[in-house]
């Protein structure tokens, strides 16, 4: 069964393996490119969805570079270990996995997405029981990628 990795990338961001029927099995809230490194060395996943890096509004200059600097780490390890990967435009994921979703914030619509395929998955829970936004969004990344990248265009998803 192949493993497929989602990436939300930044400060507040995470990786999420899952399997090719869509289980995670795996999460890690840190998302340095170290964190990656180990990462994919344990589970050598088949494919890598990683969010595409975007100015957001209002954002400082400070924060922006550091934000890219940390993208480029992430891509730099995923292309040092040779693992195939594609980037994901945060409109693609959210329209395709937002559907059915109630109106309002993305945020608040990514967890409603995830908690319809996720009822009771303890790994996305931060200590004061909230979901966490990098991990709910790194698993509907990997979610998006095997059903409108991998299995649409290669036909495979084992």
């Amino acid at each position: 069964m192949g493993v497929y990795v989602g990436i939300d990338p930044g400060k507040k961001g995470a990786f999420v393996a899952v399997n090719s029927n869509e289980q995670i099995i795996a999460v890690e809230k840190n998302v340095t490119g170290d964190d990656l490194f180990t990462f994919l060395s344990i589970l050598s996943p088949r494919h890598v969805f990683l969010e595409k890096a975007q100015s957001m509004p209002r954002q400082g200059i400070a924060s922006a570079f550091n934000y890219g600097q940390g993208y480029g780490e992430l891509i730099g390890v995923l292309t040092a270990r040779a693992v195939p990967y594609t980037l994901v435009r945060p409109s693609y994921w959210t329209k395709a996995l937002h559907v059915g979703t109630a109106d309002g914030e993305p945020k608040e619509r990514s967890a409603e997405a995830f908690r319809r395929l996720y009822p009771r998955e303890p790994s996305a829970l931060t200590p004061r029981g909230k979901l966490h936004d990098g991990v709910v969004d790194a698993t509907l990344i990997a979610v998006y990628g095997i059903r409108h990248i991998i299995t649409k265009f290669r036909g495979e998803t084992d």
